[in-house]
């Protein structure tokens, strides 16, 4: 019932029926919570989150939610009343302890130094009055403090350590795996571990912890089950004819999902399956607000986790002022602290993005306008090119029906659309046999490379000549035993394709081939917590069952290094 009167007033706020900042969350019958020993009241302002608040005043997310009463799937609106607890040193009276300065260095961005002061992009802008994000070396910006200590100067890194020579993308966030790492997913499918040689490590990033346990490299080799793969030999060129190119070493392997809820129940089936990354599709409209993924950003980010936003669109022809308008989107995500983005979804689909999209060359062409303007707003943040829809429905062709996923690939790469990503998006949800299989798929045309995640994984390592890692965004195996049933456009395998137990298996051991081979950077499992099923059938690939169990999460713990 609290809930419920905090959504109702909320929707009367932004209806305009109660003035803004007229009243106070109650925490029951209308009575005023009970303010801490220090605190101060605070209004939500337009592009304002509850970490970049917390940050401003020295304080957490966690203790304003106490503060307030609230639940911790909840979010903030415009015109909002918060309690805000603050340490004795930043009680009213001393507001001059609140804040600091810093001086812009050259190559800084509004979001580096947001990141490095704890606080929000937004924040900053209206600190400091500033009618944009542009910045000029020798600029004293005001700076939020925390627990009242003087703001300290952040200076650039003197010298930023050494990369190996096969980096392409420069300012990724995360170092390569530990020589551990290869030793704890392998032994779960077949003989995959990774690389003999562990890559230098390039300087961790803040934020949500990225590296996989130590542990973890034991455990999945184990799990995999066999010897490394000989090293690729030093020097080799990236379009090698044949076999893998040269791994690109943008970071250690890290596994996310994509999930509907921002709630306790799937934080901890990531958790419990060692999961760093969430993943959310945004359908991006013109003149659409980014207020509700900023809130995501902020929810994501309060739990420990990176964000993945896959921003794609609804389908139809896209004018130059849309394009504008999604250049500009995808630059605002960057700057308010997205961790990575997909820019579109199965393009290689007129149903999924836009008719020319099915378009290769004009794909290329958004990604050369998106990349910069990602990349130069957040250099850390890491650009993913749209994973296709994996079909040879279209006979090996591009038309404006569609195209299949190796022909466009294929033709982006000859564009030089490899210039404008940091990872290759790759899409891999119709598996039948396990992940080490590469025969056997009950189907027709069951020798196609789509069948197998070792047919996908190959094929797209070889389009690419291995130049970029690959970040899977979508993979997922179907079962619909609690269901009985698969709807008639997914029974692959009647009478509901997999098993529970083979879709929690085969989820695991996927996973452990992606994180030991050194070809997969990001892996999203599709999905965590879906709860439709009908004829798509949604739930069917989710970890979390019917039932409410999450098999999937103990075999991905295994893997993960979480669980023993």
């Amino acid at each position: 019932m609290q809930k419920i009167m905090k959504y109702a007033i909320a929707a009367l706020l932004v209806l305009g029926i109660i003035p803004a900042g007229s009243m106070l969350m109650a925490s029951n019958a209308g009575a005023p919570l009970p303010a801490p020993a220090y605190s101060v009241t605070y209004e939500v302002q337009p592009g304002d989150s509850l970490w970049g608040i917390a940050a401003a005043y020295g304080t957490s997310a966690a203790a304003i939610l106490d503060a307030n009463d609230m639940e911790e799937d909840e979010f903030i609106f415009v015109g909002q009343s918060l309690i805000i607890p603050v340490s004795p040193n930043n009680i009213p009276g001393q507001e001059s302890t609140l804040t600091g300065v810093y001086v812009v260095q050259p190559l800084d961005t509004l979001w580096q130094i947001a990141r490095w002061h704890d606080t929000h992009v937004t924040t900053l802008v209206e600190m400091n009055n500033l009618a944009g994000t542009d910045l000029f070396t020798g600029q004293v910006l005001k700076v939020p403090t925390l627990n009242g200590a003087a703001a300290q100067p952040v200076p650039q890194a003197a010298a930023p350590v050494a990369e190996p020579a096969a980096v392409t993308a420069p300012g990724n966030p995360t170092p390569m795996p530990p020589a551990a790492l290869t030793a704890q997913a392998a032994a779960f499918g077949q003989n995959n571990p990774a690389p003999a040689q562990p890559q230098a490590a390039a300087p961790a990033a803040s934020g949500p912890t990225a590296m996989p346990p130590a542990a973890l490299t034991a455990q999945a080799l184990e799990l995999a089950g066999g010897s490394a793969p000989a090293a690729p030999a030093a020097g080799a060129p990236a379009s090698a004819p044949a076999g893998p190119g040269p791994v690109a070493a943008v970071g250690a392997f890290e596994l996310g999902g994509q999930a509907h809820g921002f709630g306790p129940e799937t934080w901890d089936a990531m958790r419990a399956s060692g999961m760093t990354w969430i993943k959310r599709k945004v359908y991006f409209g013109q003149g659409e607000s980014p207020t509700e993924q900023e809130r995501l950003i902020s929810a994501a980010h309060r739990e420990g986790f990176k964000i993945m936003i896959s921003l794609s669109r609804y389908p139809g022809n896209m004018s130059s002022n849309e394009i504008d308008d999604y250049v500009r989107y995808a630059k605002w995500l960057a700057e308010n602290g997205v961790d990575a983005i997909e820019i579109g979804n199965e393009v290689n689909l007129p149903t999924e993005w836009i008719v020319e999209g099915t378009n290769p060359e004009v794909y290329r062409d958004l990604m050369a306008r998106v990349y910069p303007q990602v990349k130069g707003a957040n250099p850390d943040i890491i650009v993913i090119s749209a994973g296709l829809a994996p079909t040879g429905g279209f006979r090996g062709q591009c038309n404006p029906t569609g195209c299949d996923d190796l022909p466009y690939l294929n033709r982006f790469v000859a564009a030089g659309g490899l210039d404008y990503v940091d990872c290759v998006g790759m899409h891999y949800n119709e598996g039948l046999v396990p992940p080490s299989a590469t025969s056997g798929d009950p189907r027709g045309n069951s020798l196609h490379y789509t069948r197998y995640y070792r047919g996908m994984i190959d094929m797209y390592w070889n389009a690419i000549g291995g130049a970029k890692p690959l970040c899977i965004t979508e993979i997922g195996y179907l079962s619909g035993e609690e269901w009985g049933y698969v709807p008639p456009a997914f029974n692959w395998k009647p009478p509901y394709n997999n098993t529970i137990a083979e879709h929690a298996q085969y989820i695991a051991e996927a996973t452990a081939l992606s994180a030991t081979e050194g070809k997969v950077r990001l892996q999203f499992v599709w999905n965590v917590d879906f709860k439709a099923y009908g004829d798509d059938p949604h739930a069917g690939f989710a970890m979390i069952r019917k039932d409410g169990s999450c098999p999937a999460c103990a075999t991905l713990g295994k893997v993960m290094g979480v669980t023993p």
